[in-house]
């Protein structure tokens, strides 16, 4: 963002988008789709994801 130069308010949409696709991302975890058994949750994934959400939040408030 710093490179193409974008305005806070494009920064804070690009943010919006972000969290939009953070909610996604995370709905997915532990579902099992078309397998059998319920698959195990990534731990590592999902404490990335959690942080990202924690950060972007805090810069919405």
């Amino acid at each position: 963002m710093d490179l193409l130069g974008l305005s806070n308010q494009l920064r804070q949409v690009v943010d919006a988008y972000t969290l939009l696709f953070y909610a996604d991302f995370m709905s997915e975890l532990g579902q099992r789709f078309n397998k059998e058994d319920q698959p195990k949750i990534d731990v590592e994934r999902f404490t990335r994801l959690e942080s990202i959400f924690e950060t972007l939040i805090h810069k919405q408030g």
